[in-house]
């Protein structure tokens, strides 16, 4: 999650089982009571001084770098770039596709896809999740969990240690790409489409909470929204799946499943409260989005952004609408003489009468590809054909 533990004093050599300490929160919403800091603090140390280490014989452990309060500035981990793969597409499975699975048969499916992530920088160490993208080694996670990293190493589940590469890094979708060269082919996990998702459909979390001491935990639950706007303390807003599977930190890159054994989203923010316990409020990155990151972090090494019209608009009620209050002037739909003061009546001919059915109708789509707006100025009703931007291009 994006509250996450800082470290505190520990043995230097600790091992990689146990040698890990989540990180800070990078939204005033998503933050930890001191109580239960200092309650696992106290089950790490004391499960790092009772139980063996689980790295494979002749690693010798990990050592951790002294505690400190550094990083958290969303810079990329500073380890090797990986080399780009021309033509990478995700593919995403219609979970019409597939059938519906117990919860059993949806955990062995995808238990051997999820991995643990040790992150090392100036002062600080860290723990998150991974989900294998690719049977030769591409692992996606959440920017936060490896973001100011000196070095990021990848665990999987038959406790294999691999060092890996960065394939793309991006704070503002919050998502990260990593790069590892196993002996044996790996086993990814199978996305489905978020777009398909529908609020009180079946919602399971498979990650690693509070690190490698919980690995592999699933819980479960429903989805409980979509396309959820939450604004963040940096100003910026991601839109998100909410769901009441239960998260906690450490779970930060897992999988967010429906009930056929497909990815439909990467679990990465949680709401808590210092004043009282809140629960059933977890979010993870829609499929789709991951989709569209990891394409282009893949095939560029970088990803310019979600598809964005470049407007910002409200619903309106009387008349019926989206009004639009702003178009930005790098966008183009600036271009195609959209105006602040137009009113949005159709989105590819689908009526619509809110920012959010807006958004589900562009859901999906990729940046170049165009929409239909149909709106209302005046008394006059305009077409126009918007290609769609890359929402960092119009900074």
């Amino acid at each position: 999650m994006r509250s996450y533990y800082r470290p505190y004093p520990r043995p230097a050599a600790v091992p990689a089982a146990s040698g890990h300490t989540p990180r800070r929160s990078r939204t005033a919403a998503v933050v930890f009571s001191v109580t239960l800091v200092l309650i696992v603090a106290l089950a790490v140390v004391l499960a790092i001084l009772t139980r063996p280490a689980l790295l494979p014989e002749g690693t010798g452990g990990i050592t951790l770098p002294p505690a400190g309060q550094s990083g958290g500035s969303g810079e990329a981990p500073s380890i090797p770039l990986a080399d780009t793969t021309d033509g990478f597409s995700l593919p995403l499975v219609s979970a019409e596709e597939r059938e519906v699975l117990s919860f059993q048969d949806n955990y062995q499916k995808n238990i051997d896809s999820i991995v643990g992530i040790y992150v090392f920088g100036q002062g600080f160490s860290g723990f998150g999740t991974g989900v294998i993208l690719t049977e030769d080694g591409y692992v996606v996670t959440n920017a936060h969990v490896v973001e100011d990293a000196a070095e990021v190493m990848v665990i999987l589940y038959d406790g294999a240690v691999l060092e890996c590469t960065l394939a793309g890094f991006d704070p503002l979708s919050d998502l990260a790409v990593l790069k590892v060269e196993a002996e044996q082919p790996l086993h990814p996990a199978e996305f489905g489409s978020s777009d398909e998702l529908q609020v009180g459909d079946t919602a399971l979390a498979l990650g690693n909470p509070l690190g490698s001491e919980l690995w592999g935990t699933m819980t479960d639950g429903i989805i409980s929204a979509i396309n959820r706007n939450v604004e963040m303390d940096d100003g910026t807003t991601m839109t998100l799946i909410q769901t009441t599977a239960a998260l906690n930190s450490g779970n930060s890159g897992g999988a967010l499943l429906n009930d056929r054994g497909q990815v439909v989203g990467i679990t990465n923010m949680k709401i808590m409260a210092d004043d009282n316990t809140i629960e059933g409020l977890g979010f993870a990155i829609p499929s789709t989005l991951v989709k569209q990151a990891v394409d282009a972090m893949i095939t560029t090494g970088t990803f310019t952004g979600a598809p964005s019209l470049g407007i910002t608009a409200s619903a309106l009620y009387d008349p019926e609408g989206v009004l639009i209050r702003s178009v930005n002037p790098a966008s183009d739909a600036a271009e195609q003489g959209v105006r602040a003061g137009d009113r949005i009546v159709a989105v590819n001919g689908t009526p619509v009468h809110s920012v959010d059915e807006v958004n589900a109708l562009k859901a999906g789509m990729a940046v170049g590809e165009v929409l239909t707006l149909t709106v209302v100025r005046g008394e006059e009703e305009l077409t126009f054909q918007v290609t769609l931007v890359g929402a960092y291009t119009l900074n």
